[in-house]
């Protein structure tokens, strides 16, 4: 039997520009702690507001800034993030 490598939890990034991350899977904490991980469905273009999309268990939800949550991301979001802002500047979307 061969040993197999640990693997620690994923390193994440808080990201504060929530109008950007439609499209991407995050982790969702309040007061530092974990509440839960999904994919953003749907984002305001205020980047205040974010809907997760329904997965298991969960119900769809809304996170709202205001109330104390904070969205990371892992890095390989970022380059998801960053691909598609090119795209809407290209085509004059945004």
């Amino acid at each position: 039997m061969t040993d197999m490598p640990h693997v620690g939890p994923l390193r994440t990034y808080p990201y504060h520009d929530w109008s950007r991350l439609e499209g991407s899977t995050v982790e969702v904490l309040r007061d530092g702690a974990f509440v839960r991980g999904g994919f953003v469905d749907a984002a305001t273009a205020d980047g205040t507001m974010v809907w997760l999309a329904q997965e298991g268990p969960w119900e769809r939800v809304l996170i709202d800034k205001a109330s104390g949550y904070e969205i990371r991301v892992a890095p390989d979001q970022f380059q998801r993030i960053r691909l598609m802002e090119q795209r809407l500047c290209a085509t004059g979307a945004r």
